[in-house]
């Protein structure tokens, strides 16, 4: 299934044993502008719950998620 959306920075936790991803995913979003979006891929179910209640937290928002196969990707707009 593909998207129109165009990521300005991808994280990729397939390979990853399980880590929490908020620390990460935060120092990817300072890296680019607000209204770009960050592409988080993740096969793991737990991060995917994390991934969801950090951007809550963060007060970022979360554009689109897709899922690929037995993979999710998250697609976050970084807001501020």
């Amino acid at each position: 299934m593909g998207t129109n959306l165009k990521a300005d920075a991808e994280l990729d936790f397939v390979e990853l044993p399980y880590v929490r991803p908020g620390s990460l995913i935060g120092e990817v979003l300072k890296s680019i502008k607000p209204g770009h979006l960050l592409k988080v891929k993740t096969e793991n179910p737990e991060v995917k719950e994390d991934v969801n209640r950090w951007v809550e937290k963060a007060g970022q928002e979360i554009a689109k998620v897709e899922e690929e196969g037995r993979a999710w990707i998250i697609y976050i707009k970084r807001v501020h």
